[in-house]
């Protein structure tokens, strides 16, 4: 951990910016991407399995974008480094704001995360419990609707034959991890406590619960050509469920008009996957940029986390997938919300900088 620590530092810490090398290792045609970059009397070399390589992408084109501007500055670069820098660098603040053109910033957000995460958490935590059961040899049934209220509320099931209540409450920790803790899972008083994260690469869930000793990892992951699901289920320490399954496509289903627009893609075409839990997952390609929407709904609301990524290496690549922008919205039939968020690694600077964390009503 301290090694990662000092490595995470050292990046922090570059500028003067010297010199740049994107290469692949072993050929054109391998997967193995390496960065070397020269700055100050200092040199860092990593590949694409070291845990830093994305960091390390993501501030060098900082750098880049900000010392390249200098009439000074010479960084030197072959021709097809300058041109992923060049492509990575090339989403200036305008296009964002022409994006949020319909849009007005607001200081605080009608849709608390609060109150509306149960539309996409309380399908993965009832997916779940599902499981559970099944371990039993009892099936469980739940309502179509979720009494809540701010992140607390009921679920409303039948287990077997007999009307069951489980009690729970949602804690936001960090932007897009929740802690989630279910009350009467398989047996009055037994606890089930869950931690689901959304991110641009997809959706994980580990959980345990008290009494029976279940442990479970539950893994969505998203990839242009296939949406996967994942789940190791423990009792006691010994395995009794495994699989990994592809999502099936769906067809007829399009993301929100509001979510094209946000991403710049009316006119792309889409490919539909549902999950297991009813949710569903998104994907479309258009000039070089791969959009991703995660859509669920609850009573009304429509509720989409959109990421658009721009590929720097290629087109049918994973190694150097940049994050353009990021975002939750929120839309109802009186009132429309976004909510933009943080992008990983490696991801656009301006956008981290000044459009991340914001939150923009549509206008009237």
């Amino acid at each position: 951990m301290g090694n990662q620590d000092e490595m995470s530092r050292q990046i922090a810490n570059i500028k003067n910016l010297k010199m740049v090398n994107i290469y692949h290792l072993f050929g054109e045609d391998a997967p193995v991407l390496g960065i070397l970059a020269y700055y100050q009397d200092k040199t860092i070399n990593l590949c694409n399995a070291d845990p830093h390589f994305q960091e390390l992408f993501d501030k060098l084109v900082e750098v880049y974008a900000k010392e390249s501007e200098y009439t000074y500055a010479e960084i030197i670069a072959d021709e097809e480094t300058q041109r992923i820098l060049d492509l990575a660098c090339d989403f200036p603040t305008d296009k964002y704001e022409k994006r949020l053109a319909k849009y007005e910033e607001a200081k605080a957000p009608l849709f608390l995360p609060r109150a509306f995460s149960h539309a996409y958490v309380m399908p993965i935590v009832k997916f779940v419990c599902e499981a559970l059961y099944r371990q039993k040899q009892e099936t469980i049934r739940f309502e179509e609707t979720v009494r809540q209220w701010f992140g607390q509320g009921m679920l409303d099931a039948v287990v077997m034959d007999r009307p069951m209540q489980l009690s729970f409450m949602i804690h936001e920790t960090t932007e897009d991890t929740y802690e989630v803790t279910v009350r009467n899972v398989l047996k009055l008083g037994n606890l089930l406590k869950l931690t689901i994260r959304f991110g641009d690469r997809g959706v994980s869930a580990s959980y345990s619960d008290i009494m029976f000793g279940f442990q479970g990892e539950l893994l969505l992951h998203i990839t242009e050509g296939q949406v996967t699901v994942s789940h190791l289920l423990k009792e006691l320490g010994e395995i009794v469920e495994t699989y990994e399954k592809g999502c099936e496509l769906a067809e007829g289903f399009d993301p929100t008009e509001r979510t094209k627009e946000l991403m710049g893609a009316e006119n792309m075409e889409w490919k539909s996957y549902r999950l297991p839990w009813g949710d569903m997952v998104l994907l479309g390609r258009q000039d070089g940029e791969l959009c991703q929407v995660y859509a669920s709904r609850d009573r009304g609301v429509d509720v989409s986390r959109g990421t658009c990524f721009r590929d720097l290496i290629r087109e049918d690549g994973d190694q150097a997938r940049f994050g353009v922008l990021a975002f939750r919205l929120y839309e109802r039939e009186d009132v429309t919300e976004v909510h933009l968020l943080g992008l990983g690694y490696p991801g656009n600077a301006i956008w981290r900088e000044k459009y991340a964390g914001k939150y923009f009503d549509l206008k009237r």
